[in-house]
């Protein structure tokens, strides 16, 4: 593509950035730092924005050039040359020198790219837990602003949250609901979220344990 310089080579493919990549990497880069980012977690230094703002953007690109080269693997396994990858600003694109010669091989080289940012998105989701919302705290917002209001301004950020492990009991973690007043709370197991508890959710185990006399044959 013209207009692009080599950035580096990973397993034989050259990796390219087009000149058009550099617009949306400030464009993205001072919308998070000026807007998504001082909305979400207030009272930082705007460099930390700036930085929150320019990381966050290459890890974005970094997914698309995985997601290119999920694709530009499976056509070289499949016996297709690949020449290079070229990332520009509507994302990236794979240089494959020939047409697959099956439709087969072609579903395979469509199918692999969005299956890697399927699984890119869901170890994110598994690491990142950035606050919890709730019906609550959505009714402290006026109705007419639901549309304007971002999440991040609403929810508790998840230095204020109070978390629970698998292994913690139903009577520990209700406890811990009644005397922060709150009705669900994230569990997490290494730091990782692995799901949300709610109070419903503990009373109706503990009254199936009842009706089924499981309380009284622990308690025995």
């Amino acid at each position: 593509m013209s207009g692009s310089f080599r950035i580096g080579r990973i397993a034989g493919i050259d990796i390219n950035i087009h000149v058009s990549w550099l617009i949306i990497l400030v464009l993205l880069t001072f919308s998070l730092a000026s807007g998504y980012f001082p909305t979400a977690y207030p009272g930082h230094a705007n460099v930390t924005y700036v930085i929150l703002g320019l990381v966050s953007t290459l890890l974005l690109f970094v997914s698309v050039l995985l997601h290119e080269l999920a694709h530009s693997f499976v056509a070289r396994a499949r016996g297709l040359p690949v020449h290079s990858i070229v990332l520009f600003i509507f994302g990236g694109v794979s240089n494959i020198e020939q047409e697959p010669q099956t439709a087969g091989v072609e579903f395979s080289m469509a199918l692999v790219g969005p299956l890697t940012s399927l699984l890119i998105g869901a170890i994110c989701y598994g690491l990142l837990l950035a606050g919890l919302i709730t019906l609550s705290d959505v009714r402290h917002v006026p109705r007419e602003q639901w549309a304007q209001t971002p999440v991040g301004l609403a929810m508790v950020p998840v230095e204020r949250l109070h978390t629970v492990t698998a292994q913690q009991s139903l009577k520990e973690v209700l406890t811990l609901m009644n005397g922060r007043d709150v009705n669900q709370l994230p569990v997490v197991l290494d730091g990782k979220l692995v799901g949300v508890l709610t109070r419903d959710a503990i009373l109706r185990s503990l009254e199936v344990r009842r009706t089924l006399g499981l309380s009284q044959k622990s308690a025995a």
